[in-house]
């Protein structure tokens, strides 16, 4: 079984600006309710150790497989034996000086992927309209423009 969920925002600011917020581990806190922590920097190559609200007693390992800054950032994790592979690509394309962002959360297998993805759903909701009202209030532009379609 392989699920997939996806969110898509337009941001007042450009991508480099959208980047650097994306990459900053110890910024997490700031503006993702999600993340309980972050540890290690985010850079290609490495693995970086996060805890969610998801699973607080969780570490998830996750490999920033692919970065190219400052428009596509891929990471992923996985279980033994291919109980679970997850993986999240966000994508930032110019757009009349602001940014496209995207973020596309694929998993595949068994019932573990079914209960990710229920909490990924709920959460990731939660985590874009949180993340929508920080670039609202950090960009000063109106929170009208983030509203969920």
């Amino acid at each position: 079984m392989t699920k997939q969920y996806s969110v898509a925002r337009t941001i007042d600011a450009r991508p480099d600006v959208v980047w650097a917020l994306l990459t900053d581990a110890a910024g997490y806190g700031n503006w993702n309710p999600a993340v309980v922590s972050i540890q290690g920097p985010i850079e290609a190559g490495t693995t970086i150790e996060l805890v969610s609200i998801a699973s607080p007693k969780r570490t998830f390992k996750l490999k920033v497989a692919v970065m190219e800054p400052p428009h596509l950032m891929v990471s992923s994790d996985a279980m033994a034996l291919g109980l679970f592979k997850g993986e999240r690509t966000y994508r930032l394309r110019d757009r009349d000086g602001g940014t496209e962002f995207s973020m596309t959360e694929e998993c595949s297998a068994g019932s573990w992927c079914e209960r990710v993805v229920t909490c990924f759903t709920a959460l990731t909701n939660d985590r874009h309209r949180a993340v929508s009202a920080v670039h609202a209030h950090r960009f000063n532009i109106g929170s009208e423009r983030f509203a969920d379609p």
